[in-house]
């Protein structure tokens, strides 16, 4: 049963592309008919978003394909901010470094998180070769000069 602290938030600090496949997982869940899908979205989101949306006609909210005309708008307003979502994302990868108390399990993981998210922004275009790639892994480990050594001795 989804309540409505599970409807995913929009406002103007909101990741865009995430709130997106929130939504769609959301709707997968939800107890919500289609036709009110959109309003309980509209309803949780602040701000630009929010002004946005309150603007599209009721008719083309309160349909079955409510959710789908929500979008489609959003997208009109967040066309423009793909550039900058971008970015973020390769802010986020380029400055991430492993603590030193974390484990390399978690690093690793970590770091494939984001530079899927960087992947994803492209559309599937990979944005750095595997040999760059390994190298942010390990320049990014925050390791030793004697772990460094050992790394770079393996063959």
């Amino acid at each position: 049963m989804s309540h409505e602290r599970d409807i995913p938030m929009l406002d103007d600090g909101t990741d865009y592309s995430t709130w997106k496949k929130k939504v769609d997982i959301w709707k997968l869940g939800t107890n919500a008919k289609p036709g009110q899908q959109a309003a309980k979205l509209i309803m949780n989101m602040r701000g630009k978003p929010q002004e946005v949306a309150i603007n599209i006609e009721t008719s083309k909210i309160g349909c079955d394909t409510g959710v789908d005309n929500l979008i489609a708008e959003l997208d009109k307003l967040y066309k423009k901010d793909v550039t900058q979502s971008l970015f973020k994302a390769i802010d986020s990868f380029e400055r991430y470094r492993r603590n030193k108390e974390d484990n390399i399990d978690s690093y690793i993981s970590e770091f494939q998180r984001r530079y899927k998210s960087l992947v994803q922004l492209q559309k599937g275009k990979e944005l750095y070769d595997d040999v760059i790639l390994a190298y942010r892994l390990l320049n990014q480990a925050n390791l030793n000069e004697d772990q460094m050594r050992l790394v770079r001795a393996r063959p």
